[in-house]
């Protein structure tokens, strides 16, 4: 498994929140993120704890609660 160090997300190009692990040995972060109404991009970045990362990004559509994962790999 990858440990986790943290994720950020943003709705379109509204500021990045960050969330961190709550500790080093973390391989899952699990978080609610409110929806916006109307045709949105969601942008959600994964740092492992070795600086690498991987992005992923979605449009989202008036969705309540947009379900996305990201799978970083070495």
């Amino acid at each position: 498994d990858i440990n986790l160090d943290y994720i950020t997300y943003r709705w379109n190009q509204e500021e990045e929140k960050k969330i961190s692990t709550e500790d080093e040995t973390q391989v899952k972060i699990e978080t609610t993120i409110d929806s916006l109404k109307e045709e949105n991009v969601l942008t959600v970045v994964a740092v492992d704890g070795k600086g690498n990362s991987t992005t992923e990004t979605k449009k989202f559509i008036g969705v309540l609660e947009p379900e996305i994962v990201v799978n970083l790999f070495e």
